[in-house]
């Protein structure tokens, strides 16, 4: 999971009404009609709203209006509350209290995530009694178990090794746990396509392969292996299969080159591309993959930005030939080739470029 990123829910209610508990009110009897016990509390619909995706324009809890996130946290607190007072008013077993619980931990799971360690361990015992009540949705619960694997994993973001070996083990919990939920399968992906050991990131996109992840998940995971089993290969002969021998690619390509794909929907790939011009060793080619559509305008774009070394465009994007062959994708990933031309690592925007670049042209 890249940082905790997929963690966050969108707040959009007021201050004043998140911290108006209800108090006093009457018990609910246990005596009730099947409808009655399945109809939605008003309280727990306002509730749901918090974690619903904010409008365009509208507030995210995640900057909480320009606020702190110990503010953000602090609504969620108040939300967990309140679900916890709804929780209270209905006997055990109820549905309505089943649902308090479930937003109850929720809410305190966000905000241990936002940074409020103090509700960290009541978030996870509380979810713990969520995740076990079968009466339940099985994607509410594993809703709850992803967000509990997320506030475990949260003491180690301070070391980013311990903390991918604990996002893998999580993804692995999940999928143990939920075989027939996506989620565990993708959070597993993630870790592989995030992986700056090539050995690990192909033993995992191998592992997802033959496990019961869906379509899509095996999908990823298959070009991910694909990426990796061209390590060792020839970048000249590559580009020579896609382009033609007579192209200025094939020639540039026999020693030491950087690859790298790029699109003027990504900015954070131009960035990463001008910053590979100044790290470059000597000696090293660079060539650029554009993975846009409309070639005037990224090549204008291209012209305009400075992107460095001798650029690819292919009117079919991320289908044109040389991106197919190189199994380039959105998530923009960055080759190195050796001295001798073969191909020496597909991932190099994971972990350490300038030492990867060096050892490179050895």
């Amino acid at each position: 999971m890249r940082g905790c990123e997929g963690a966050f829910m969108n707040v959009r209610i007021a201050f004043a009404w998140l911290y108006a508990l209800l108090l006093g009110v009457s018990a609910v009897p246990a005596s009730q009609s099947e409808s009655e016990r399945l109809n939605t509390d008003p309280e727990l619909e306002e509730i749901e709203t918090l974690f619903r995706p904010a409008p365009r324009g509208g507030r995210d809890h995640r900057t909480n209006g320009g606020a702190s996130q110990g503010g953000a946290a602090s609504e969620l607190r108040a939300a967990a509350n309140k679900a916890k007072a709804v929780r209270l008013r209905y006997p055990q077993g109820h549905s309505r209290a089943a649902q308090a619980r479930r937003l109850e931990a929720k809410a305190l799971l966000n905000a241990a995530l936002m940074g409020d360690s103090g509700v960290t361990e009541e978030a996870v015992a509380i979810a713990e009694e969520a995740r076990k009540d079968t009466t339940l949705p099985v994607g509410e619960r594993f809703e709850l178990a992803k967000l509990r694997e997320l506030v475990r994993s949260r003491e180690f973001i301070h070391d980013a090794r311990q903390l991918r070996y604990q996002r893998e083990r999580s993804a692995k919990r999940l999928i143990e746990e939920f075989p027939n939920e996506a989620g565990g399968y993708e959070a597993l992906l993630r870790e592989a396509e995030n992986q700056p050991e090539g050995e690990k990131a192909a033993s995992l996109a191998n592992e997802i392969l033959a496990s019961a992840a869906p379509p899509h998940v095996k999908e990823a995971a298959q070009t991910l292996a694909e990426r990796y089993a061209l390590i060792g290969q020839s970048f000249r002969e590559i580009a020579s299969e896609a382009l033609g021998a007579d192209s200025p690619i094939v020639a540039a390509g026999g020693g030491p080159t950087i690859i790298y794909a790029w699109a003027t929907w990504s900015p954070g790939a131009i960035a990463f591309a001008k910053q590979l011009s100044q790290t470059a060793p000597a000696g090293a080619v660079l060539v650029g993959v554009c993975l846009d559509v409309d070639v005037e305008a990224a090549r204008s774009a291209a012209a305009a930005t400075g992107l460095p070394g001798q650029l690819v465009f292919d009117a079919q994007g991320v289908e044109g030939v040389l991106a197919r062959r190189l199994k380039l994708t959105a998530g923009m990933p960055v080759y190195l080739t050796d001295r001798h031309g073969s191909i020496k690592d597909v991932a190099a925007e994971r972990g350490d470029i300038v030492a990867k670049l060096d050892s490179a042209i050895r």
